[in-house]
């Protein structure tokens, strides 16, 4: 396509023709550019190999639009890195139609401050508040079956790590807590045999230890692998296991709890505290153990809702 049938074409607001001037316009090599036109609002889609530059590509992108006599009066650029399309770079809205640097300066304060608190706040919120508008602006935003999960899983730290203690442990009335234990011990006694070739105390530390690497390594996974949510799930794991590893520390002078193999079993950690000459402060190095688990609890749901939001793989159907 010639020069000029490519300008006419933008001149008439064509979203492809745009798109291929945009793209010669910033001139970045691996670059890749999508728009949608709507309502005088444009959207512009940049995915780089590199993050790019805020400043210069919005500075490229206003001047290759106000060569054409296109209907845009708004711009909204989005900016991806190649293969991470879980969430934006950066994204920036801005008016096409007025001077940048002379935009309310003939307003009265209070008119410039009004226009400010409606460009950085989206439209659902800077208007009247309307609670089915709230509901949709947030079930377009967040993948709701990723709240309810991360929700569940909340409630459960809430209202069940309390439960967490030597006493509750053995009365055994928190049957979701006696069943993740059944399967933390599973990794448990595998970590003996696993650190077993690297001296007594490894091998009898390495039970506590392998029960919390495990969740800790596929948690890990998820998150190299961009697969976040799952990520943040796979570490309520871990911090559940410190719990569970905080209930076997505080027991470490009394012996109460029931171990595999019977009494003549040796205590993990009565031998690790005893050796480590600790054995008086079992509750203070329990309630770290506990403590450690309840941050990074706290830190797993916190990420679950930020990696509930849905990824942004195309471009809206209209501007904030």
């Amino acid at each position: 396509m010639s020069e000029p049938d490519l300008l006419n074409l933008a001149h008439q607001g064509n979203e492809a023709a745009i798109a291929v001037l945009l793209q010669q316009g910033l001139s970045r090599k691996g670059l890749q550019v999508k728009t949608r036109l709507k309502h005088g609002n444009l959207q512009v889609l940049l995915t780089a190999p590199r993050k790019l530059d805020r400043p210069s590509t919005i500075q490229c992108i206003r001047q290759t639009l106000r060569t054409l006599d296109a209907p845009i009066q708004t711009v909204k650029v989005y900016t991806w890195l190649t293969g991470h399309p879980d969430a934006p770079t950066w994204s920036e809205a801005f008016p096409l139609t007025i001077n940048p640097q002379s935009e309310g300066a003939h307003l009265p304060r209070s008119s410039r401050s009004t226009r400010r608190h409606h460009q950085t706040l989206p439209r659902w919120l800077a208007e009247k508040p309307n609670p089915i508008a709230i509901f949709t602006a947030l079930k377009t935003q967040f993948n709701f079956l990723h709240l309810i999960g991360i929700a569940i899983l909340a409630l459960y730290g809430w209202f069940g790590s309390p439960a967490y203690t030597v006493e509750n442990f053995l009365e055994g009335g928190n049957a979701i807590m006696s069943f993740l234990h059944g399967v933390n011990l599973i990794f448990h006694e595998a970590g003996h045999t696993i650190f077993s070739p690297f001296g007594e105390f490894l091998h009898i530390l390495g039970g506590s230890l392998n029960q919390i690497l495990i969740p800790a390594i596929i948690s890990g996974y998820f998150f190299f692998t961009c697969q976040r949510y799952a990520a943040a799930v796979a570490l309520c794991w871990v911090a559940e296991n410190f719990w569970d590893v905080s209930i076997y520390v505080k027991d470490a002078q009394e012996r109460s709890l029931p171990l595999l193999g019977g009494e003549a079993v040796l205590h993990d950690w009565h031998f690790l505290l005893l050796d480590l000459r600790l054995l008086p402060y079992d509750q203070v190095v329990g309630n770290g153990v506990y403590a450690i688990g309840s941050l990074l609890y706290f830190a797993a749901i916190a990420l679950g809702i930020y990696y509930s939001r849905k990824p942004i793989t195309k471009l809206d159907t209209s501007l904030e």
